[in-house]
C-alpha cells in the first residue's frame, strides 16, 4: 500500500509540473524586417505578416481542416486566425494560408524564418524556414524519382 501511495504521489507532482510548463511553439515567421533578421535576434509582433505554426493543428471550419496547421495573417491592422498548408510542388517550398475571413494567400517558405514564440508574442528567430539549397535538393530528388523507371 505504501509503494501505491508513493506512486500516485510521484505522478501527481509529474503531472502538476507538466501542466504548469509551457510548451515550446515553434513557428514560420514571415516580417516586414525579413531581409535584416539577425538568426538569435527578437521578431517584434508588431512586425510579422504572417505566422505558420508548426504542430498546431488547423481550428477553421475549412474543407481541408484536418491536413492544415494553425496560423496568424495579417489582415488590416491584426494578425487574424487563419490555417496554412503545404502545396504539393517539386521545391516543397510553396504553402498557402487562408484566413478567417476566406482570403487564400500562397506565399514560400524560403522568406520565413523558424522561430521560437515567446510569452509575450514576440519570436526569437532561429533559422531560415527553408534555404535555397533546401529548394534544389527537393527538385533533384524529385526528378530522380521522376526518372525511375516504371515496373
Amino acid at each position: 500500500m505504501k509503494k501505491f501511495a508513493v506512486v500516485a504521489l510521484a505522478v501527481l507532482a509529474a503531472t502538476a509540473y507538466a501542466k504548469g510548463k509551457q510548451p515550446e511553439q515553434i513557428a514560420h515567421v514571415f516580417s516586414r524586417n525579413l531581409p535584416t533578421i539577425t538568426y538569435g535576434g527578437i521578431i517584434p509582433r508588431e512586425d510579422m505578416l504572417v505566422v505558420l505554426y508548426e504542430k498546431k493543428p488547423c481550428n477553421l471550419p475549412l474543407a481541408s481542416a484536418r491536413d492544415m496547421y494553425a496560423a496568424e495573417s495579417l489582415v488590416g491592422r491584426a494578425l487574424v486566425q487563419a490555417c496554412w498548408g503545404r502545396m504539393v510542388t517539386p521545391t516543397k517550398a510553396e504553402v498557402v494560408v487562408v484566413t478567417k475571413y476566406g482570403d487564400a494567400k500562397k506565399w514560400e517558405l524560403t522568406t520565413f524564418a523558424t522561430s521560437h514564440m515567446n510569452p509575450d508574442g514576440s519570436a526569437t528567430a532561429l533559422r531560415p524556414a527553408m534555404t535555397y539549397d533546401d529548394v534544389r535538393e527537393n527538385i533533384k530528388r524529385y526528378h530522380e524519382e521522376i526518372s525511375k523507371p516504371t515496373s
